[in-house]
């Protein structure tokens, strides 16, 4: 178990703004906030903010919030160990950790699923590299163009066609059939207890998460035999729609260039990593999915679609593109000729053959308009109206004003119609869409998602003017004040004595609350104050906060009156004198009462 005191050491030593700056390039300073659009939903305006002073991110668009530790797990899939460890290496700090403390079972086993999953990965690696079995697999692939260098930096394997072969190599160090299965490497047979290899007669290619850890693996068949790919199945681990293959291996490239391909196979993806191409990847078995689209759009700006010029390939383009344009990615089109993949483009005429096509992109709203056109040909009325419902959509999924306002307008000169007529439209299928197929609003909507933080009550004013402007005579101040709100009075608690000393509160603070607290906390911290008098400022809330209690008070109090001269209860000489009492403090704007 990793000491608290090393983990309020990384927690302090790791630059916020910058690790979410590398997944969220347009994180820009909002006065003391940074602000940017949600990396973890769809959004027009920012929402999102980074507070570097408490080490804490909020979204007031979906709640996402939290401090590095969390945005490392949110946006990577790291369990909480998994990053502070992760985190520990870019601050350079050695974690040693209590041999002592007990570990949860979760991660323990979790780290024996990473680690059976990369021993099956070593031994299909040298079975293909030393089996006789193998030799067909090894020929193939040397065939398809591959080297002994992207074998290797792909870790690429076979699995012997016996059906057991890796189970009982794993069964003879001591692995428990369970765990193999747990993890996709075997199954049952159907009706028996026994268990065969998931994989075998193939090569496979192994799937690594953005951590460098062996997760799954896709198995391509040898000769004609059917099902071409299989992959593995879900499991504790791995999740196909939520994965690229080859990503791993380009993150240094991406990370600079922001630029990615993504294509069909695991094939053409190894294939371009060895020309040079090392900012692609592929999908893994399945279409992009939104899960795919927020992940790359942490590590691009640009996507560039390369899929099989067939049906399949299309759709793929078509329905990918939509999802990345509405995410706010820039989105490219290559078709190759003569219905080529990348991976023999690459083998026949090299790699400026590739980076030929790569330069002369379609931009997905070209390459969908022309394609619509040579479906609804003719310019007929009943054609523009096809091609307008086709395209509108997507127009008003893009999340920039100035986006939308360019593609319209050159829509409309593809139509040859008035650009106003297509934002009329767009905007009688946007009403019908959400009002269940009719034009005609309800009388009543719903209030617009909140995308900034709710005005705060007196009492978190007065939390927020003390965290902004800490000193001794502020706390001074505030030690006098009467919390009602139990949210507020454990922050006081944990801040007054840095307050007292002058000292904002730091990445600690957010750590050390309730669960329940620290959200509420995260989104109070992102609000901006600015008092050319703080301590009046301060003085007047907590004045504000005493009356705003008394006046409750008086109020309950006047409930209680009211029915002791109904005759409902009996009178109550005490509460008569403090209802009169608290009449007169509120400045004799309530009538005394006389029995």
């Amino acid at each position: 178990m990793i000491p608290e005191d090393t983990i309020a050491r990384v927690r302090e030593s790791v630059d916020l703004v910058e690790l979410i700056r590398e997944q969220v390039p347009g994180l820009k300073r909002a006065g003391r906030n940074w602000r940017a659009r949600c990396p973890f939903h769809q959004e027009r305006t920012p929402s999102f903010n980074v507070n570097p002073e408490m080490g804490v991110y909020k979204c007031f668009g979906c709640g996402a919030g939290g401090d590095a530790f969390k945005f490392l797990m949110q946006t990577e899939g790291l369990t909480y160990p998994e990053a502070i460890h992760k985190l520990a290496n870019r601050v350079g700090i050695v974690i040693q950790e209590d041999q002592n403390a007990p570990s949860s079972e979760e991660s323990r086993e979790r780290a024996q699923l990473y680690q059976v999953m990369e021993d099956a990965a070593r031994f299909y690696h040298r079975t293909l590299l030393e089996s006789a079995e193998a030799q067909e697999a090894r020929e193939y692939l040397a065939k398809r163009g591959l080297d002994r260098q992207s074998l290797e930096k792909f870790l690429i394997g076979f699995a012997p066609s016996s059906g057991f072969a890796l189970r009982d190599a794993a069964m003879k160090k001591g692995t428990d059939s369970k765990i193999l299965e747990k993890v996709g490497l075997v199954r049952r047979k159907e009706g028996s207890s026994r268990t065969l290899d998931n994989f075998w007669g193939r090569i496979l290619f192994p799937i690594w998460d953005l951590q460098g850890r062996i997760i799954a693996f896709g198995g391509r068949a040898m000769g004609d035999a059917m099902p071409k790919y299989i992959n593995s199945p879900d499991t504790p681990l791995y999740e196909k729609s939520r994965h690229l293959y080859g990503l791993f291996q380009g993150l240094a490239s991406l990370r600079k260039a922001r630029r990615l391909i993504i294509l069909e196979g695991y094939m053409d993806v190894t294939v371009c990593h060895q020309y040079g191409f090392d900012t692609s990847a592929a999908t893994l078995g399945t279409a992009l999915t939104d899960a795919h689209v927020k992940l790359l759009r942490r590590y691009a700006d640009r996507v560039t679609l390369l899929f099989d010029p067939d049906a399949a390939g299309a759709a793929a383009t078509v329905r990918g593109g939509e999802l990345l344009m509405a995410a706010g990615v820039i989105v490219d089109v290559v078709t190759l000729a003569d219905g080529k993949d990348p991976d023999e483009v690459l083998i026949e005429q090299g790699a400026s053959a590739l980076q030929d096509y790569l330069d002369k992109p379609v931009p997905y709203m070209d390459y969908r308009l022309h394609a619509a056109l040579k479906r609804s040909p003719g310019g007929a009325p009943e054609a523009k109206l096809a091609i307008a419902q086709e395209l509108l959509p997507v127009i008003q999924t893009m999340p920039e004003p100035l986006l939308q306002d360019e593609h319209l307008a050159r829509l409309a000169n593809a139509l040859k119609v008035d650009k106003n007529v297509l934002v009329q439209q767009m905007k009688t299928a946007k009403q019908r869409a959400r009002f269940g197929g009719t034009s005609a609003a309800p009388e009543k909507t719903e209030a617009p998602l909140l995308k900034t933080a709710p005005a705060p009550r007196i009492e978190e004013e007065v939390l927020l003017a003390v965290l902004l402007y800490p000193s001794e005579e502020a706390a001074k101040i505030v030690a006098r004040l009467n919390w009602t709100d139990a949210r507020c009075a454990e922050v006081w608690q944990k801040i007054q004595k840095d307050v007292a000393d002058g000292k904002k509160p730091g990445t600690q603070l957010v750590s050390d609350l309730d669960e329940s607290t620290r959200g509420w906390f995260e989104g109070l911290a992102m609000q901006e104050r600015d008092y050319a008098e703080p301590l009046s400022v301060l003085r007047d809330f907590v004045l504000s906060s005493d009356r705003q209690q008394q006046t409750t008070e008086w109020a309950l109090l006047k409930q209680d009156i009211d029915s002791m001269i109904e005759g409902r209860i009996p009178t109550d000489a005490q509460k008569i004198e403090k209802y009169n009492a608290l009449s007169r403090k509120l400045k004799g704007s309530k009538p005394t009462l006389k029995v």
